[in-house]
């Protein structure tokens, strides 16, 4: 630990040598109970040669094996057979990496910990040196958020990041902003998953670069974004009803969706009140988030132009939760509602005032009176 190595290039070197191997752990031939290689710095003079940087032979391990928080400026070397690298996955599968810096590129190496067992050392980066890319085909390609599922004050993100190079993983670091919040690591098909911790309220833009085996980093992602209601539980976005619009009489049935910023589990039948007078009853929709609730129009409920919730009621052990056990929010402050209008009075009958035959033909023209703005039916028989 706290070890400093220097790459020389091979004219500075004895005739016949080569490239080096940097810090080993697997020539010595003997075995201990653990093994820690971190807090190191690998640093490559101009045409050395240096590849691969670390190697942990856990046949000589008996105990755990861990390789972190340490860095390498490659940028002097031209690779021995391949770009530097912090892990040998093949050679020891066991071992765990994590937190292991090229400071050439800004990048991650290979990298099996999602989750850091210990505090990770932040890298000192002189601003006035650029990244060097000595391989751009292992550039990895810019990862992509596929989407984004929030659940009360949690939001999870899925997403697919490829390596480019010869070791089909890569390791993705996920951004709120400009700060770093987790790592996930893809699948062989290049998928990942990353859930945060409760997030405070407020507007956050998540971005994704990916990391592939030689310590190269992707482009940024596109960013998407959420925004985190002041309250810990699920919030209720909007309200709609179907039908929306017409002139809707006694019988007549309306449903109304509750659309909420997360999923959500019902118990019990919560109701809504309505301007009208009527109620809706809950109908369906739990462990989603999108809960329906039906309504049909009754003899006694009020004429109005536009059909609306009043309130949301929990009667009885009825609840609305999010995943966490939390109360949704349930308020209808500041949300817009466009209903049909109701009209539940019996319009008197219509009068026939005349009845002809249209000239030249055998059809009969009827006219008469009725209700302003009803439909009226004609009978034969």
């Amino acid at each position: 630990m706290y070890n400093t190595a220097v790459q020389t290039s091979l004219a500075s070197r004895p005739a016949g040598s080569s490239g080096t191997q940097g810090f080993m752990l697997n020539d010595n031939g003997s075995v201990v109970a653990n093994a820690e290689f971190a807090y190191n710095t690998m640093l490559d003079l101009p045409g050395a040669q240096s590849s691969p940087l670390t190697t942990v032979d856990v046949a000589r391990v008996t105990g755990a094996v861990s390789v972190h928080d340490n860095f390498a400026v490659t940028s002097g070397g031209n690779g021995y057979g391949s770009d530097s690298f912090f892990a040998d996955p093949t050679y020891s599968p066991n071992a765990l990496y994590y937190h292991n810096i090229n400071m050439s590129t800004g990048g991650l190496y290979y990298q099996n910990a999602t989750v850091e067992p210990t505090a990770a050392i932040a890298p000192t980066v002189n601003p006035l040196v650029a990244p060097v890319i000595t391989t751009p085909s292992n550039v990895p390609s810019t990862p992509v958020i596929t989407s984004l599922t929030a659940n009360g004050n949690i939001v999870t993100l899925k997403g697919t990041a490829t390596s480019n190079d010869n070791f089909p993983s890569s390791t993705v670091q996920i951004f709120d902003g400009s700060t770093q919040i987790g790592l996930a690591d893809t699948d062989g098909n290049g998928n990942w998953s990353f859930t945060t911790g409760s997030l405070a309220a407020g507007t956050h833009s998540f971005t994704a670069k990916s990391n592939g085996f030689y310590g190269y980093v992707s482009p940024v992602s596109a960013a998407v974004s959420e925004t985190i209601g002041s309250t810990a539980g699920a919030v209720l976005t909007s309200i709609t009803e179907t039908p929306s619009t017409g002139d809707l009489n006694v019988g007549k049935t309306v449903t109304f969706t509750l659309n909420m910023s997360s999923a959500v589990t019902v118990t019990g039948t919560p109701t809504l009140t309505l301007n009208d007078g009527g109620t809706a009853s809950y109908a369906s929709g739990s462990g989603s988030k999108a809960l329906t609730f039906t309504y049909t129009v009754g003899s006694s409920d009020t004429n109005v132009s536009s059909l609306a919730a009043n309130s949301i009621n929990l009667p009885g052990v009825a609840t609305i939760k999010d995943s966490s056990g939390n109360n949704a929010s349930l308020t209808l402050t500041g949300l817009t509602q466009t209903g049909p209008q109701i009209d539940t009075i019996v319009p008197n009958a219509p009068v026939e005032t005349n009845a002809s035959i249209v000239s030249g033909t055998t059809k009969v023209q009827l006219t008469g009176t009725a209700e302003a703005n009803s439909t009226v039916q004609v009978f034969d028989g």
